[in-house]
């Protein structure tokens, strides 16, 4: 886009302990469209009170050549970074980068009688499960016109229905039109006024949730980063800068969960069973691992298996199984077994009090039997799968993650065999995230049969080759 300038602006700077009001400055924008790459410039010595302060608030304001119109940003906890004096005799000035979580801005006219609806456009990476189908053709007149197919849209709350729709911005370049697609999901209202924190409070949370159910869907994230307000007052651009945007997802992804003519019914019906679940924080941690790819496959294996061991641990506390006996038989028992550790058998004093501290644990079921019981209330089958426990045929999944997470290195002719075990892990997750939403898993493409006919990913002959290799490098280790 090229640098954007911003000269000799009045700028507020506002944190918990300093207000700096109308201080002239000079900014630059690597990026107007993202916000990016903000410098700012002043001569004004009062702003050495912002060094080493975090959580700052600015606001750049300017008039339009109208009067009837405010335009202002803010720039919402941010903090200072690159500071440099600079003296170029006779002055002085300062310069640095300004880092924000929240950037918006916002244009303010005076009411307008009209009946248009407000709408606020959540606008998100390519996401082809839920993107109308959409045919150009040229008219007579050499315009270009086009049509739809289905839009789909989910009813977020009682107020608020999300429709999930694509939108064309067209270039006119050495006598061609260049049209770019972009990906939105829409609500439109004609209840009330919203204001950013209105936003905030009321959608931001129901919006990434439903981007969590699109994510899943296709197996690879989907995320909102920026979002546009608009009303016959006002509008409001806001970007999320501590989201991190996400590549398109392609038309020929491979990693899709649910298929197309699955997606209208699946979001609806898991949107509204994901936002009530008691497991809510563990699902939204589950698919983030499921649809976050890591640099390291290392990396990869304990972020799927921290969100299993998440959800196993979530159902534990749900259905109050966080101990094999009640706490006054255990006592009981504790004080028995605890004579038996004496200075006689064990002269180190220090040995019998370690001992000791570790007997709260025989109280503790393993993750594997709860893990049993949570499958067998879920009925979720996985005897197609390498084993999560041991099964007397190989190293098991959770054997896997110990070696890990204590730092052990592997191989490096152990990677290829580590990827395998890292999407059998991801199907297990996969298929419990599934049945936690009530989504039946042979909807889906990581049912039994659907995986036997689009991939030998799951058969014995492919994959427990791989898993002897690894519990032959493990015995090594």
């Amino acid at each position: 886009m090229g640098q954007h300038l911003l000269e000799s602006k009045l700028v507020t700077f506002n944190s918990s302990t300093t207000t700096l009001e109308n201080i002239r400055c000079d900014i630059s924008i690597d990026d107007i469209t993202t916000w990016s790459g903000i410098k700012i410039k002043t001569k004004d010595s009062a702003i050495l009170a912002l060094l080493d302060l975090k959580d700052i608030d600015i606001r750049i304001q300017t008039y339009g050549e109208k009067s009837k119109i405010n335009d202002y940003t803010f720039i919402n906890d941010a903090f200072i970074d690159s500071f440099e004096q600079v003296i170029n005799h006779p002055d002085t000035y300062y310069d640095f980068k300004v880092i924000p979580k929240n950037i918006y801005t916002h244009t303010e006219s005076y009411p307008k009688e009209t009946e248009t609806p407000r709408s606020i456009r959540f606008f998100i990476n390519d996401a082809p499960l839920i993107a109308p189908f959409t045919h150009f053709q040229s008219t007579e007149d050499g315009s270009i016109s086009h049509s739809k197919g289905e839009v789909f849209s989910v009813c977020i709350d009682a107020k608020n229905i999300a429709t999930m729709d694509v939108k064309f911005t067209s270039h006119i370049t050495n006598k061609s039109i260049n049209l770019e697609k972009y990906q939105i999901i829409e609500i439109q209202t004609l209840v009330s006024e919203y204001d950013v924190e209105k936003i905030k409070s009321e959608l931001f949370n129901k919006i990434d949730s439903l981007c969590d159910v699109i994510s899943l869907a296709h197996g690879e994230k989907v995320i909102c980063t920026n979002w546009l307000y608009q009303s016959p007052e006002k509008r409001i651009f806001f970007h999320r800068k501590n989201y991190k945007e996400q590549p398109n997802i392609s038309t020929d992804s491979n990693k899709r969960v649910i298929e197309k003519r699955m997606t209208k019914d699946f979001l609806q019906r898991t949107f509204d069973n994901y936002i009530s679940s008691p497991y809510y924080d563990s699902l939204r941690l589950a698919i983030n691992s499921l649809t976050i790819d890591r640099i390291f496959e290392e990396q990869q294996y304990l972020s799927l298996f921290q969100a299993y061991e998440s959800l196993v641990l979530n159902f534990k506390k749900q259905q109050c199984l966080e101990h094999i006996i009640n706490a006054e038989e255990f006592s009981k028992l504790r004080k028995k077994i605890e004579k038996q550790i004496n200075k006689d058998d064990i002269p180190d004093k220090e040995a019998r009090s370690r001992m000791k501290a570790k007997l709260a644990e025989l109280n503790r079921p393993s993750l594997e039997d709860i893990t049993k019981l949570l499958l067998e209330e879920t009925e979720t089958s996985n005897k197609d799968l390498w084993s999560l426990f041991k099964d007397g045929k190989g190293i098991s999944l959770s054997e896997l993650r110990n070696i890990i997470i204590h730092g052990e290195i592997l191989p490096p002719h152990c990677l290829v065999d580590l990827h395998i075990a890292t999407q059998h892990l991801k199907i297990h997750l996969s298929r419990l995230v599934c049945t936690l939403l009530k989504w039946e898993i042979k909807n889906t493409n990581i049912s039994e049969e659907s995986l036997q006919r689009r991939c030998n990913l799951t058969d014995q002959s492919f994959y427990v080759p791989h898993r002897n290799s690894l519990s032959t490098a493990y015995e090594k280790i």
